[in-house]
C-alpha cells in the first residue's frame, strides 16, 4: 500500500506540473513534457502496487489535485478583471497577412488521416509484440485496439506542438518505420 500512497503522491505532483507549465506564457513543454510522463508513471506504479485498485486510486488523486487546483484558481481571480491571454490559437491569419492554406491542409493532413494511418501500424505492431511476449492471441487484439487511439492522440499532440513540418514528417516517418518494420518481421506468426 506504500507503493500506491507514493504514486498517489507522484499524481499529485505531476497534476501540479502540468497546471504550473499551463500558466506559463510561453508553452512551457519541458515541464508539460515532465508532467505528463510522471503522471504515466504514477499510473504505472499504482498498477504494479495493486492493480487496478491502485490505478483507479492514482486517477482518484490526480482528479482531485486538478480539481481543488481548479477551484483554487476559479475563487482567487478577480471576477471579469483578468485581462486576456498574450497567446494566440493562430485559428485565422492577422488581418492582411497570408492565409498560409496550403500550410494549414498540409498539418491537417499529417495529424489527422496519415497520423491515424500510422497508429493502426503501431498498434497492429503492439500486437506482434504482445504475440513475441508469449500473450493470448485475443490478448494481443485487445491490446491492440486499446492502445491504438492512444497512439493517435500521442502523434497528433506531440506534432502539434512541433513548430516545424520538417520534424512533424520526420516523426510521422520515423514511428511509421518502426511500427511497419515490426509488422514486417512479425508478418509470419
Amino acid at each position: 500500500m506504500a507503493l500506491t500512497w507514493l504514486a498517489m503522491a507522484a499524481a499529485l505532483a505531476a497534476v501540479a506540473l502540468l497546471r504550473l507549465a499551463w500558466q506559463r506564457r510561453s508553452r512551457g513543454r519541458p515541464i508539460s513534457i515532465a508532467g505528463w510522463l510522471l503522471l504515466l508513471a504514477s499510473c504505472v506504479l499504482g498498477t504494479v502496487a495493486d492493480g487496478e485498485w491502485g490505478l483507479c486510486l492514482v486517477a482518484l488523486a490526480a482528479m482531485a489535485g486538478a480539481a481543488a487546483l481548479l477551484a483554487h484558481a476559479a475563487l482567487t481571480a478577480p471576477a471579469g478583471k483578468a485581462p486576456p491571454p498574450d497567446r494566440r490559437a493562430n485559428i485565422l491569419p492577422p488581418a492582411g497577412a497570408p492565409a498560409r492554406i496550403g500550410r494549414r491542409l498540409i498539418v491537417f493532413l499529417l495529424v489527422g488521416p496519415l497520423a491515424f494511418a500510422v497508429s493502426l501500424v503501431l498498434a497492429l505492431a503492439s500486437r506482434v509484440l504482445a504475440h513475441w511476449a508469449g500473450w493470448r492471441e485475443a490478448d494481443g487484439i485487445v491490446l491492440s485496439l486499446l492502445v491504438f487511439p492512444l497512439y493517435w492522440a500521442l502523434l497528433a499532440w506531440l506534432m502539434l506542438m512541433e513548430t516545424h513540418q520538417g520534424r512533424r514528417t520526420a516523426m510521422l516517418a520515423v514511428s511509421g518505420l518502426a511500427g511497419g518494420l515490426l509488422l514486417w518481421t512479425g508478418a509470419g506468426m
